[in-house]
């Protein structure tokens, strides 16, 4: 059975959409089949990265939850073989209306399952809405493994304290790291060796701060396969492989 991936953040602007779908890339580059559920209601963007109109996007995620179609029905193919995509909608109304009726979280669930299987992914990544919520722990709690996307300041330090607190100490799910927006002066092997020590959890990757890739449309790392940071996004991808595998 294929494995699910959630990538997650205390707060936004951390990058975390941008590199779950630059990570899944990498993957179906490989020739893994890889699904992605863009599950950021209240503020969705991946489609973006997936050069994908608003619309162009019906049937979404909202449409699913609300049981107006199947989850199948809402999946769309990329510009990369074997990356399958779910949008959550970024109308105002869509927005709206989960913010304020919600949805069952069980569905949502049960739809990341059968993604998993119709398509027979090997793997499956979940994009959530930062913070903690009642969907994002569930949809974590189902997961081979959570990785925490933050960048080098004290709120997100102490930020991911909390969620490691929660996910791995009281969930039991396994945990890593992916460190982004790494300024210039710090050291970056020196930060990733502090982060390792202070949350005893691997590192997949520190990624230093570029414009031009924090502000893409697109997916990076295809467009731009021979650039360094292209790269790291490689070698990511190979240990959350290693990772979710506990290799």
């Amino acid at each position: 059975m294929g494995k699910i991936v959630t990538i997650h953040s205390y707060r936004g602007g951390t990058g975390k959409s941008n590199i779950t779908v630059n990570i899944a890339a990498n993957l179906a580059g490989q020739g893994k089949r890889v699904g992605l559920i863009d599950t950021d209601l209240s503020s969705p963007g991946a489609h973006i990265l997936f050069n994908i109109p608003p619309e162009a996007l019906a049937p979404t995620l909202n449409d699913y939850l609300r049981g107006e179609c199947s989850l199948i029905d809402t999946i769309k193919t990329s510009s990369v073989d074997n990356l399958y995509f779910v949008p959550a909608s970024p109308r105002e109304i869509d927005v709206i209306t989960i913010a304020k009726e919600g949805f069952v979280v069980e569905k949502l669930v049960d739809g990341c399952y059968q993604f998993l299987d119709d398509f027979n992914l090997d793997y499956l990544f979940i994009d959530t809405h930062p913070g903690l919520h009642e969907e994002t722990l569930l949809l974590i709690s189902i997961s081979d493994l959570l990785a925490i996307v933050l960048r080098p300041d004290e709120q997100d330090f102490q930020g991911t304290a909390i969620m490691l607190d929660i996910t791995r100490d009281r969930l039991g799910v396994d945990c890593a790291l992916v460190l982004n927006l790494i300024p210039s002066y710090i050291e970056i092997n020196a930060l990733t060796e502090d982060c390792q020590k202070t949350y005893t959890a691997s590192v997949l990757g520190a990624l230093p701060h570029i414009e031009e890739f924090f502000g893409s449309k697109g997916i990076f790392s295809v467009q731009h396969p021979d650039l360094e940071i292209s790269q790291m996004f490689q070698n990511i991808a190979k240990q959350l492989v290693l990772a979710v595998n506990n290799e």
